[in-house]
């Protein structure tokens, strides 16, 4: 697939992405395409539908797929293996940035997972998940843009948790409604005097004023949990190589907008959006080009 179609296949699922991987040198660009690509497939199969047929298949579906590319994987050190040309864009990202089949196994595993757990007990169990499902990402991608330390390893694993959890508070309606899964643990609810029974409720707009005054008070505390993590993520800013440092800090902003709009609905993710919108994104490209001039 040429870049080109790469970019526009992540313009079509991530356009905050699209926009941070646009200031990239362009063989880093390319690289970073060819992952978004990798990963979009198996978290499109998973996101398709939610019924226990559907679920059945997904899984087995992915399980054939982890499989091939085990199989394609080694065929790099073995010359008698047959490839099956499927996963020519991961296989030219191992030779080229040193990914890893285990890398691939770790997403894998968490696509698999959201085909049969769909609720979380604590946030230790969803920070396992959230390894596989997009800390592995950001690891693949300080790989691919020559940052691979133990510092940069750290700091990045934070700011790929902040962005996952983001996206949590903001599609729970979606999440649950289209999906079956609640990725909000249900001891941090109860902390609240919640349960995962109140989020379905709050999903199909319960209006209980008690209700909606402790939703409340526990999105504040995700959302600061969520701001931690970006604001630890910065340090890690000046680690990166000069050319990563404006892309980087430009995603995690756009990214961080969307707890802006979340605050500013009152924490209401049921009946209002908090995507943002293009003319969001250029505001706060233009706030960005400006506090990089400073």
């Amino acid at each position: 697939m040429s870049s080109l179609k790469l970019l526009h296949t992540i313009r079509k699922y991530g356009t905050s992405y699209a926009i941070a991987t646009a200031f990239l040198p362009k063989s880093i660009r390319d690289r970073v395409l060819l992952l978004y690509a990798f990963v979009r497939k198996p978290d499109n199969i998973v996101d398709s539908g939610y019924t226990l047929s559907h679920y059945s298949q997904a899984k087995e579906k992915l399980q054939t797929m982890l499989e091939q590319l085990a199989l394609d994987y080694h065929a790099l050190f073995d010359d008698s293996v047959q490839k099956s040309g499927e996963y020519d864009g991961f296989l030219s990202l191992a030779k080229s940035s040193w990914l890893t089949l285990d890398d691939a196994e770790c997403f894998y595993t968490a696509m698999i997972q959201d085909c049969y757990k769909h609720r979380y007990l604590s946030m230790n169990e969803l920070s396992q998940y959230m390894y596989g499902s997009a800390v592995i990402v950001g690891l693949m991608m300080n790989k691919i843009m020559d940052c691979n330390n133990a510092l940069c390893n750290y700091h990045g694993a934070e700011l790929a948790d902040a962005m996952q959890l983001t996206n949590f508070l903001r599609d729970i309606r979606e999440d649950y409604i289209g999906l079956d899964r609640i990725y909000l643990p249900s001891e941090e609810l109860l902390k609240f005097g919640l349960s995962h029974d109140d989020i379905i409720s709050l999903c199909k707009w319960n209006k209980d004023p008690w209700l909606i005054a402790q939703y409340k008070k526990f999105m504040r505390n995700m959302v600061q949990i969520c701001r931690d993590g970006y604001r630890k993520a910065e340090l890690w800013y000046q680690y990166l190589p000069e050319y990563a440092r404006k892309p980087i800090s430009l995603a995690a902003a756009l990214y961080e907008w969307i707890l802006d709009k979340i605050e500013d609905n009152n924490y209401d993710v049921f009946t209002k959006s908090a995507r943002t919108t293009l003319f969001d994104k250029c505001t706060i490209i233009r706030s960005w080009k400006k506090l990089q001039k400073q």
